[in-house]
């Protein structure tokens, strides 16, 4: 992505989020404020896919292993067996790197995501996880409601589904709007 396709990507993400709650509209200029606030994220991690009618996806991978950082420090009895089964597999076809006790946790997250239809995002999800694979990511994180279409899409990739609950207080004293009407925007910066 460059500075000049800021309109069409920010009109997309907004046509993709509009009946979210939680969700707030970018002006361009709003976008790129929001992009200066991400420490190691820029234009360069935005993928784009389009074509002679203009911009049908929008992806950006966010290298948080450089904000934080994680270190293995116990593997599952589920996640030990998977690890066996990726080193046979592993012995045909390039598999990504399970870290081991003590090594560090590189991951992506998969973030300002928004589609016209889902084989746009699917196609960049697939790039990304070719990227991933030549720096040696271990995993690709994305953080969707479970009623977002993109979940959808994400599940067509190997995955595994973890629970985050979010308890949200009016600032104001008001009465929150009932969630459950509208699906549920999260903010990567917030996680």
């Amino acid at each position: 992505m460059n500075e000049t396709d800021v309109d069409a990507v920010t009109s997309l993400i907004n046509e993709t989020y509009r009946n979210y709650n939680f969700f707030t509209p970018y002006q361009p200029n709003d976008f790129l404020e929001f992009l200066k606030r991400m420490p190691h994220f820029d234009l360069h991690n935005i993928l784009l896919l389009e074509d002679n009618d203009g911009i049908k996806a929008c992806l950006g991978y966010w290298e948080y292993n450089k904000v934080r950082k994680y270190i293995v420090q116990k593997l599952g009895w589920k996640l030990n067996m998977q690890i066996n089964l990726m080193r046979v597999i592993g012995l045909f076809t390039k598999m990504p790197h399970i870290p081991k006790l003590g090594e560090p946790l590189l991951s992506y997250n998969l973030i300002i995501m928004a589609y016209k239809n889902p084989e746009s995002l699917t196609e960049l999800i697939r790039r990304v996880v070719n990227i991933a694979l030549e720096n040696k990511i271990n995993f690709i994180h994305a953080t969707v409601d479970p009623e977002n279409p993109t979940a959808t899409i994400l599940s067509q990739f190997t995955h595994t589904k973890m629970k985050l609950y979010f308890f949200t207080k009016s600032l104001k004293q008001k009465r929150l709007p009932n969630l459950r009407e509208r699906r549920l925007y999260v903010d990567a910066l917030e996680m």
